[in-house]
This record gives structure tokens, sequence and C-alpha cells, in this order.
């Protein structure tokens, strides 16, 4: 009974058979996979999309219960194998290089995520198919070439394809076909390009590899391998464990000239020796570069491309001992251990083919097989014979079975180049809504004339759910669009978006035109970009609803918007677009609703909408959520296509801001120069009659009382109960704090519900700067600080400058900072304190005792004002001197404000008047004293054209928030809102009437 399959959308269902050996019954496969499992009944193989056949790189991925766990097992289910692996050597010259990409370690399936092992039509019972390329790929390891400097890998920039057939029947069953397709995508040619088959064969049960034996049948270019005797591994294995069949390997057809066809073999455990042939004019003798071997094998590019394109048939491995030292054609192996080569070793054997040359954007194809055919060992004193007659070995096995499979294998060829054959590797390489493009594989061989193709419009009725294709539909009859040439591609122009489409190829030759396969179905630009949410953070005030907004996206025809809610991160992480499938899901999600089709049960999952909103509406607010609950969005048109989803939003319940300040202090509590108590007696004097809370990392973070995390020892949403926070920390910026933001962006949540931050210091922990940074400008790596302090740079000087420059006692000449004069006329000015009275004694160590270290001046971004400047004793030759030491960062969400210096080594009572100055500088009097119409808040309070300009900017070009929106409200609105009737008011005060704005409310 022949196996008959039934394609059902990405899964293949096959009924159960019975081949030669043993029932098959094929899996229910969720395609694509990393590999895959071919059963004959007779024989079981793996192949990957790693490049490998046999061992595979994704054996921790076995994905597939049903499939066996196997490298080339046969009989299929006895735990015998034939092959530990194989992959393929592809070589060429490109340019003045000499390149060779080897499958196995050099190759990777085009996504990171997923594999690429498909199902395919075609002939014979069961056909894959697996897509890799040799390009780098981000955090992949490639091999190393020792035969460059220094050693590197250098990819060919090739695409490998290869599809997998088997037969199942008594005279195939011991068959596996490989089609290989080698594409250069690269921009330049490779010439003289070779293919080659490696294998490793490892014979025996536990795949037992220190006794096997590499063999040729040259006239019929068969490599094989089999076990020395065919006696089982170990003793006390019963006879039927006894491995007596042949791996053997050939090429069958290739697209190009077969000039040149090698056999090589190699052992490298323990007995490291290859035959090697002597010397002539035109291949003079060659020593290979290795790292790891000695000169038995080729280990680096050009040594591998010498072993493949040199004309090379390499004798029996039984006859390594029968070599004598006066052979004219190969080396003399050394006897000391020629005769246990010969008694069988763990072997390598590489078969290659060629010459080709392949210009950039072209194919060539190799078909080969791999086969096991039973009682090529046939004599149980095998091993006696071998022994008493070593020259005649070859005679006491029956090579005939190889011949004889390989003529079959030959035979099963053919049937792949049949024209009429389904095109293979159909698949959609590009969608928008613009055009869509086709592409499938190649066929390379002469005999086609170009391709039929078909593009056929699914109707919306046929959908029993909007926007989603069930697996199962065909349409009745295919619209036939172009006859196309060899080009394996087709594009398709500004398809309809409301429809899905369906597209089949079909081969035309002089026998006709092909199946047409089975289709590709697509909507034109799939999923379209989503909803574009305004916030990455929505804030609930005490019992207040939460509310975000989106912007429309502008692609798609929205009809409405889904709100989907998860519990938290890690479940919107897991969201997922309505899709239908055959149970694979059912693990992790709850199907909607099921259908039976062709015998099979398919399932329809799709999550449930939270709630919605009917476009052109774009916000949402909900009055029930739970801390952490995360939104995403979802547009939908009217003939129900989903837009990919939005970014998250994450939902946070906020506390009311009962308290004035924090202040969060000292992250370390050794070698930072300055004892806890100063700092802690310097805040209650400066902030007596404000209700504020202290607050100590050093206690916070410790191990003690955090052993869990330490990032997460600090809860951010205690922050929201102040009016603002500041941040002074010991001499040395520690690095408790950038850590927290790093993983818990505390201080962005914070800022972003409405907080307000004051930063004294360097912020040396978030820019990785420390004691023994050089005086120099160091700019911002992360988002926080540029984003949330718009700084463009820092002048930072470590703490170890003197001790590294000079010898005790320090001089200060470069920075002598005296003095933060404030810039804005509402600022004040603060001076510094005496030094002497403020650190520990250890800082004489680094630095001169009558100066103030650590003493940051900034260069400021975009939206920053300057509040103070720095001013120095030695204003001639400090770096400092004019320098600003204050900014002053105000957004619609937030406010900040950096100082270069530690609030607690300045002047106590001028300390107190910046402490007041920045508790009112969010009040009208900040920004507004008087009338209105000062929008760039100019100190002297002068209203020009800079301010109207300002105000266009805010309203008609940039949209950017203004610094002092009351400034702005020139017509005196009650509600504040700033809009064109301000603008007609500031233009009339300017230019016409000099009317006076009105006063700030």
């Amino acid at each position: 009974m022949r196996l008959i399959p039934t394609l059902i959308g990405p899964v293949v269902f096959f009924f159960s058979a019975y081949a030669h050996g043993q029932a098959v019954i094929d899996p229910l496969v969720n395609w694509p996979t990393w590999y895959g499992v071919q059963q004959t009944g007779t024989i079981n193989t793996t192949f990957d999309c790693f490049g490998s056949i046999g061992y595979c790189n994704s054996t921790l991925i076995w994905d597939v219960p049903e499939w066996p766990r196997v490298n080339f097992e046969a009989p299929a289910g006895s735990g015998i194998e034939y092959l530990y692996f194989g992959t393929m050597w592809i070589g060429g010259i490109i340019g003045d290089d000499t390149l060779v990409t080897e499958g196995y370690g050099e190759i990777r399936p085009p996504s990171k995520a997923r594999g690429s092992v498909t199902w395919i039509p075609g002939p014979g019972d069961f056909r894959m198919r697996a897509v890799a390329h040799d390009t780098i790929q981000s955090g992949i390891r490639y091999r190393l070439d020792y035969c460059r400097s220094p050693a590197s890998y250098l990819p060919m920039n090739i695409r490998y394809v290869v599809r997998s057939y088997v037969w199942r029947d008594q005279r195939t069953a011991d068959i596996v076909l490989y089609d290989l397709l080698v594409t250069n995508t690269g921009e330049d040619l490779i010439q003289s390009g070779f293919v080659g088959l490696l294998t490793d064969a490892d014979i025996g049960k536990s795949s037992y590899a220190w006794d096997d034996l590499a063999g040729s049948i040259p006239e019929h270019s068969i490599a094989y391998a089999i076990d020395n005797d065919g006696d089982p591994d170990y003793i006390w294995l019963p006879d039927t464990l006894s491995p007596r069949r042949a791996l053997g390997m050939r090429f069958l057809r290739a697209s190009f000239d077969q000039a040149i066809t090698n056999f090589n073999w190699w052992s490298l455990h323990y007995f490291m020796f290859a035959p090697r042939m002597r010397g002539t004019a035109e291949y003079p003798f060659r020593d290979f570069v290795s790292q790891v071997y000695d000169n038995t094998a080729p280990y680096c590019d050009r040594d591998k491309y010498y072993v493949m394109s040199k004309p090379e048939w390499d004798y029996d491995q039984y006859r390594t001992k029968l070599i004598s030292p006066d052979d004219p054609d190969w080396l003399y192996p050394d006897p000391s251990f020629s005769a246990d080569v010969s008694d069988g070793k763990d072997i390598s054997m590489l078969l290659s083919t060629g010459p080709f040359d392949l210009p950039p954007d072209s194919s060539v194809r190799a078909i080969f097989a791999m086969f096991a055919p039973d009682s090529v060992i046939y004599r149980p004193d095998l091993q006696v014979l071998y022994h008493l007659f070593p020259e005649y070995f070859a005679q006491f096995l029956d090579l005939d079975k190889l011949t004889e499979t390989a003529g079959v294998a030959d035979s099963l060829a053919e049937l792949l180049l049949n024209p009429l054959n389904p095109v293979v590797g159909l698949q959609v390489s590009h969608n928008d809504p613009d055009s869509i493009v086709f592409e499938w594989d190649p066929w390379v061989f002469p005999g086609l004339d170009g391709y039929e193709l078909y593009y056929t419009a699914v109707e919306p009725e046929v959908l029993p759910h909007p926007g989603v294709l069930p697996p199962w539909y065909r349409p009745a009859q295919l619209n036939y669009i172009a006859t196309t040439g060899f080009e394996p591609r087709f594009t398709i122009t500004e398809p309809d978006p409301t429809r899905f489409y369906c597209f089949n190829a079909a081969q035309l030759s002089s026998h006709g035109v092909g199946d047409s396969g089975e289709p590709v179905f697509v909507h034109p630009g799939g999923h379209q970009d989503g909803p574009g949410p305004l916030q990455k953070y929505a804030f609930a005030v005490g019992t207040e609803p939460l509310e975000f907004r989106w912007t429309e996206p502008g692609n798609q025809d929205v009809s409405y918007y889904r709100i989907y809610k998860f519990p938290d991160a890690e479940s919107a992480r897991h969201r997922y677009h309505a899709f239908y499938d055959l149970g694979f899901a059912q693990d992790s999600i709850s199907p909607v609703e099921q259908f039976e089709r062709n015998g099979l049960t398919y399932y329809y999952y799709e999550m449930q909408a939270y709630d919605s909103v009917f476009a052109p509406y774009t916000q949402y607010e909900d009055f029930q959520f739970d801390q952490e609950a995360v939104y995403v969005i979802a547009a939908v048109d009217s003939y129900g296509f989903k837009s990919e989803f939005s970014a998250p939003v994450y939902a946070e319940r906020i506390s009311e801001k009962t308290k004035d300040l924090l202040v969060i202090t000292y992250s370390s509590s050794t070698e930072n120069f300055v004892e806890l108590d100063t700092i802690r007696s310097f805040y209650e004097y400066v902030l007596a009659g404000y209700l504020f809370d202290f607050y100590v990392l050093a206690d916070t973070f410790a191990v003690a009382n955090c052993p869990a995390a330490s990032i997460e020892c600090m809860d951010w949403l205690d922050l929201t109960r102040y009016k603002m926070v500041i941040v002074d920390d010991g001499l040395l910026d520690g690095p408790a704090l950038s850590l927290w933001e790093l993983h818990a962006e505390g201080f962005t949540k914070y800022l972003l519900s409405g907080g307000r931050l004051a930063y004294f210091g360097s912020l040396s922990s978030f820019l990785n700067l420390n004691m023994d940074t050089p005086a120099g400008w160091y700019q911002p790596e992360g988002e926080f600080v540029s984003d949330f302090f718009a700084l463009d740079s820092v002048f930072y000087c470590g703490l170890g400058h003197f001790l590294i420059n000079c010898t005790p006692p320090f001089v200060d000449t470069s920075f002598a900072f005296n003095l933060a004069e404030g810039a804005d006329p509402m600022a004040p000015d603060v001076r510094t304190a005496n030094p002497a009275d403020l650190f520990t004694a250890d800082l004489n160590l680094y630095w001169p005792d009558s100066s103030l270290p650590l003493v940051s001046v900034f260069a400021p971004g975009d939206g920053a004002a300057v509040t103070h400047l720095a001013r120095t004793d030695l204003p001639e030759t400090s770096w400092l001197e004019g320098s600003l030491i204050g900014l002053h960062t105000m957004r619609d969400e937030f406010e900040t404000y950096l100082f270069g210096f530690h609030l607690w080594y300045m002047n106590r009572s001028e300390a107190r008047d910046l402490i007041d100055w920045l508790e009112v500088t969010d009040s009208l009097l900040a920004c507004c004293p008087d009338m209105t119409g000062n929008i760039d808040v100019d100190p002297d309070g002068t209203i020009d054209i800079h301010d109207l300009t300002l105000l266009i900017d805010h309203l008609f070009i940039s949209l950017a928030p203004l610094r002092c929106p009351e400034a702005a409200n020139v017509n005196g609105d009650d509600d504040g809102l700033v809009d064109v009737a301000d603008l007609t008011c500031l233009i009339d005060y300017l230019f016409i009437t000099n009317t006076r704005p009105a006063d700030c409310r």
C-alpha cells in the first residue's frame, strides 16, 4: 500500500502505510521545523537546516516527538547507525581569494527564531526542503579559517537549499535522494566551484566508530563505508545487531559538467592518517595548515579547496598496509601504524565534483544519493579472510549490492528532473500594499521553457472568521495571468487590499504545462503597522481612571480599534494574531472554534479583546485595572483585516503627592570620603519646614535587607508621593541608582507620571565614569540622561586626577570652584562651603584640601535652559570658569534640574535659597511673573519677535511644548488654552495697536 499525502495549509497529514521492513506512520508536523526525519520502513535518517545530514545542530530541539532521534539507522528501529554526520562543502575562487563553506558550522537558516525545514510537493512518498545561508548573522559563532592572518571567517555569500526524497517500496527503501541547489547571492563571480559531500560514518550500535573502513567503486563513482567485519560492536550483542550493510554515496546528476570527481578519506582520532599522492609538476605536494591536527587532513579554506579540486581518487582503506615504499603514485604509509589503519579506524570520507562557474544571482544543482543496501558483508569469516588474503578483501564483499542500489537511485534522480513536477519552494519574498513578489527554486537544468502563473482572489464570504484564511480553502479554479521566462520570481502590482490572493506557478516545457502544486496565499501588505501609543506608561492618580491615547495608523482604513489587556508584561509578550491549526497550540491557548474538514479537525484561535473603540476616536479610559496591567491596541478595517499590535502601554496607579521632598543619597557606604551624618545634618538644616524624607540607599540595597535582587528593593511608586525628588549622593556616585534605572526604569516612570527631579553631581554612574577617569568631555550613552536632562555632554574629572598628575601637597590651579552664579535673574547664587569642614582625611591622598572635587560642567542639548554658571578663584587658569553648571529641562510630563556640584558642600543658607527656588519655579512667578507674552522667558521680560516665532512653531510647525505655557496665554483665557487667538493678540501687541497682553493667570 502506497502512502497518499494530503496537504492542508502548512501541515501535512499522511495515512498509515506499510513500506519494506516496517509500517511507516508519518506524524502531523507543524512546519517549518529545525530538522526532518526520512523514514522508509527500512532506514531512518535525519537532516536539518544547518547543513547537516545525520547528526544535526538542532538535536536539542526535538520538536516532533513522533520522529525517531536517529542519524542514519538501518534496519529501522535497530539502533544500528551508519552515519554520525554528513555535510556539504561548497568551494570556489572569488577574486584572489579561495573560499569553502562547510555546512556543518558555517551556514544557518534565515531566521534565528525558527527552522526552515518544510514539506514540499513532488515525486516520492515523502519530501522535505531546508534553506540556509552562509552570510554572517549577529550572535552566530563561525569556524575560523587559520590559513588567514589573523584567523577569520569569510562567507562566500551563497544560499543553500537541499531537498530530500524517499520512495517506500522494497526496491527503493534503502535510498535517500538529496537535491542540492546553490545560489550565488553575492556580487562577485564564483569561479571553478566544487561541491563535496563529507561524511563521518561511525558504524554500529551506539555509533561505534573505531573499526570502520572507507572504500570506493571508482568506475561507478561510488564511495562507501563499512564495518571492518560485520560483527556486533560488543561480544554480548546478538548477531541480529550486526552491521552488515554499507553506507554508500554517489553524485547522480549535476547541472554542470562533472569533469572532476574525487574521493578522499582520512582518520583523525589517535591515528592521524590520510592517503597522500606524491607531488607532480602540476600538483606539487602540499602541507596542510592546521591548528588541531597535523597535515593529515584539510582544515582551512584553501586546503579544503585543494582536496576538492585536485584530481585524486584514494585507494581503499584496507590497502593502506599494502602500499609499498616504491609506489609511483602514493606516499609510503608509516609501517608502525599502517596495519592498524588497514584494520579499521574512525574515518571521514569526502566525495566531491566540479568544476563550475557561478555568476551572481545564478544557481547550480547537484543530485546525490545516500544508500545502505543489506548484506554487503555476507561472510561471517570476513575478518579471518582479510588477514589471510588482504589483497583480495574487496572480493569478499558483495559490492554489486552497492552498484545495483546506485543504479536504482540513478533512475529515481530522473524522476526529479521531470519538468511536469510542481515548482519547489514557492514563497512570498516581498509583500507591501503596493506590490507582492513571489519566488521559487530555479530549475537550472535544461528542458524548461518558462512558467505559467495563476493569481486568484479570495472572496471575503468564504472566510469563517474575517481577515483569517482557513487552511483547508482551495479555489475552485485557477485564473491564468501570465507566462514568463526562466526568472523564478514574479511581481504583482497594485493588489486589492481587501482580499486574500492565491498564487500558483507551473513549469512549462515541450512536455506541456506541469503540476501547479500547492498555492501560496497572501494578503497584500500582511498586517499593517499598528497604532502608535503616545506614551509608554499610563498613570492613574488615586481612584481616577486610567487614560491613554494613540495615533491613527497611516496606511489602513480603520473601522475600529481592539483593546487587549494583559495582567503583566510577560503575558503581553505572548500576544498573537488569529490563526488556524490542527491542535498544536492547544496546550498553551484555548481554541475559539473547531471545524471538521476532509476528515481532519481544525481549530481556530483568537485573542479575546478587552474592549473596542470605534474610529475616529483614539483614546481609552479604564476605571478597573490592576497594577502593572499592560494594554496593546490593534486597528481593524471593515473587512476584518487586523493591523500589527501597537507597542505596549504599561498601567500604573500612583499616589497623590502628599509630601514635598525626598532626598536620596549615599549609594555606597565605603570610600565616599564623607560621613553620612554630614549629609544628613546638612539636609535637616536646609529643609527645615518642608515635609520631606531622607532615603539612604546603602540601607535599602544591603544584602541582608534585599536578598533576592537589589534592583527591585526600591519601589518607584514610593517616589510618586513626593512633589520633587533630590538625588545628592556621596562624593562618588555609586552604581546602585543607575542599575535601578536600567532594570526597573524607576526614574523614568516617576518623571513621566508628572515628577520633578533635581540631580546634584556628575551623573558619573550613568555615564560609566569612575575615580580614575581623566579630565575630558563625555557623552551620555543611554537614553535616560539625554531624554530627561537634555544633555549633550559632560566635562568630568575623576577624583584621582591630582594623584595621577602630580604629588602631594597638591595645588589646584585648574578648578578652584567657589560659586554657582544664577544665570536666571530669579535663580539664587550659591557659594561653596569650607572643604576642610566636609571631607574625611582620606581625600587628601587624592585632592587638595582647599578645593572641591568632582565638579562638572555641561554642554546642553535641545530644550535645556541654563540656570547657573561656574565661577572660580582663578578665572585665568580654571577649566570651569564661566561654564554651564546648572540646567533646567521642562516638558509637559516632567521637570528636571541638573547641577554639576553636590549641594551638601555648598553654603547652607544659600542652599536653602536654592531649594526654595526649585520649589517655586513651576509656579507663575517663575516664568510669568507679570503680564503674558514673554514666551521664551527672557530674564529681562522682553517681548519681541523671538516670542512670536516660538508661538508659531508651537502651534503650526514642530508642535514643540512651551517652556512656560502660561506666558503664551496672551488673550487671558480662563482655561489657559494656547491657540490662534493668542497668536493674534501677540501680533496686535507687537505690530498693530500695541495693546498690552493679559496678566498672567
